[in-house]
């Protein structure tokens, strides 16, 4: 009879749990509390272990249902390494030791049966008044020590913590430096241990560990023959453990560079030219006149080490535009060469106008829609009338004065016509009049000149007007009634956008012309004919400044 027969069936051991039926909701992460242990239908196992010897042989026996374990808990070692520790391990190493579950304390997993499987339930907590009897057993796998916990009852094997066993690797840093006086890069390495550099690598390639000058403890020197990043690479040792670590530095040794500052003196327009920014030696090579044709390199005037100032009235014309001037350089140092160029623009602005006087043709488009209206009220058959606007033509005048270079102010004068018409409906007498209703309209307002310096000037702006309207008159001699709308004047406010543009570069006659909205009412007849008219007004003509 074997040694555990006679512990079968005092000592079988299993887990009895809080609302068991509800687990298979509950999320991996949820906390299961276990009060008893030792119901025989969940127990990993009928034996028990009084022992070492007895656990290894536990161990033994239930080595793939351990395994299996092991795997579904997520356990992250190597479970050859928790076998080869248990065969190992002997009384008193400290690997497998007594221990105890103290009440409320929580494991990663614990092991148990499901329909006779091996399973795992993960976060319990012993929830139990009393300590429960346990084994502990250390197992090292990788660089990581796990502590295992099997009560002393059963073989429901637990995972509790694990911590890192790693030895510390040395520290180890390479720091490189160049010193473009010298031409030289220092190598500096330093370590807690032992270290040396391993590697050398050059610009397109790999260099000899061997061109290394040692100028002190961890210190070398290195002679870099062409431009480019120089790495060194190196490993420190300490207590069997190793690390690498690499250190890099950029050679660039100095190069020609040509460098032109150009300013223009905004009274005299005479041109200063800067070439102290160059690295190297410094040569004027060439001026481009603004035509494109080659200047006199001999009418630059030397001002001081590098800095000239060149007089372009010669060649300067007074019409308005841009003239540019390009000066071209190169700069020689230790055989290398740079050139460049930079251009001095000299703005000649044209005649400052402070006047507009413009005057127009202008065309007129009414926004408005007819109005039904019975008239006379009262007659039989009942009489009703259709009065509605068309579009008509006028013309027109205004000063502008320029108070500053983009905001003007503006006056004027706008005389323009809109026809009328008006329909007699009285059963079945259909009859149409015609006739035009005058404006008279004073203009007073701002602009603002988007462009003012150059060749189109747009401009847009908001302005007020008092309108005065005629009377429209219209006859049906077929039925003997005449109507005459008398139209009230307003006081109303505008839009207003143009755009002048000189016939010639800095001429002061200019083509005009552009678009204007004006809130205004048509309102008749105590009004009884009364239309929001908002007509649009477009003006083309000429204009004149000084």
């Amino acid at each position: 009879m074997s040694k555990f027969t006679s512990l079968r069936v005092s000592l079988g051991i299993g887990l009895a749990l809080i609302a068991l039926q509800a687990l298979s909701v509950v999320p991996a992460t949820a906390q299961v509390d276990i009060y008893v242990l030792g119901r025989p239908g969940s127990t990993f196992s009928p034996h028990s272990a009084r022992n070492l010897e007895e656990m290894k042989d536990l161990f033994d026996r239930f080595e793939p249902d351990i395994r299996k374990v092991l795997e579904i808990g997520g356990w992250g070692g190597d479970a050859d390494d928790v076998f080869a520790t248990m065969r190992a391990a002997k009384e008193g190493d400290g690997t497998v030791t007594k221990t105890s579950i103290a009440p409320g304390e929580t494991l990663k997993w614990m092991a148990n049966r499901k329909g006779g499987e091996p399973s795992v339930i993960m976060n319990p907590r012993w929830a139990a008044k009393e300590p429960m009897p346990a084994w502990k057993i250390l197992v090292t796998s990788g660089e990581t020590e796990y502590t295992f916990i099997v009560p002393v009852t059963c073989m429901n094997l637990a995972l509790k913590d694990s911590r890192s066993v790693a030895k510390p690797k040395p520290t180890c840093s390479i720091k490189a430096t160049y010193d473009q006086a010298t031409d030289t890069i220092t190598v500096t390495a330093s370590s807690n241990g032992e270290i040396k550099i391993t590697d050398a690598g050059l610009p397109g390639g790999k260099g000899s560990v061997a061109d290394l000058k040692s100028t002190g403890p961890s210190t070398w020197t290195f002679s870099p023959k062409t431009d480019g990043t120089y790495t060194f690479s190196g490993t420190a040792t300490k207590d069997g453990e190793t690390s690498t670590c690499t250190g890099s530095v950029r050679v660039g040794k100095a190069k020609a560079a040509c460098a032109i500052d150009v300013r223009v003196d905004p009274e005299t327009h005479v041109i200063s030219v800067d070439s102290t920014r160059t690295q190297g030696d410094f040569e004027m090579t060439g001026v481009t006149l603004p035509d494109g044709t080659a200047g006199d390199i001999a009418a630059l005037e030397s001002t001081g080490d590098g800095t000239w100032t060149y007089d372009p009235a010669g060649t300067l014309k007074r019409k308005p535009g841009d003239y540019n001037y390009t000066f071209a350089g190169k700069s020689t140092l230790y055989g290398t060469e740079s050139t460049c160029d930079t251009t001095a623009i000299i703005r000649m602005e044209g005649p400052d106008f402070r006047w507009i006087a413009r005057g127009y043709y202008v065309h007129v488009w009414p926004g408005s829609k007819e109005l039904h209206v019975e008239n006379p009220v009262g007659e039989t058959p009942p009489i009703f009338t259709q009065f509605w606007v068309d579009g008509g033509n006028g013309y027109g005048a205004e000063v502008e004065w320029l108070w500053k270079p983009a905001i003007g102010i503006w006056g004027g004068l706008t005389f323009a016509n809109m026809k009328t018409s008006l329909m007699f409906d009285q059963g079945d007498i259909w009859l149409t009049s015609t006739d035009r209703v005058d404006m008279r309209q004073w203009n007073l307002g701002l602009n603002y000149h988007f462009t003012p310096n150059r060749r189109a000037d747009i401009f847009a702006g908001v302005y007020a007007a008092w309108v005065g309207y005629s009377s429209s008159t219209f006859y049906f001699p077929e039925v003997d009634r005449n109507y005459q709308i008398k139209y009230d004047d307003e006081l109303t406010y505008g839009l207003n956008l143009g755009v002048d543009f000189p016939i010639s570069v800095g001429s002061p006659w200019v083509i005009t012309g552009g678009l204007r909205y004006i809130g205004a009412d048509l309102e008749g007849d105590n009004n009884i004919y009364s239309l929001a008219v908002d007509p649009l007004q477009g003006f083309i003509g000429i204009g004149y400044r000084w």
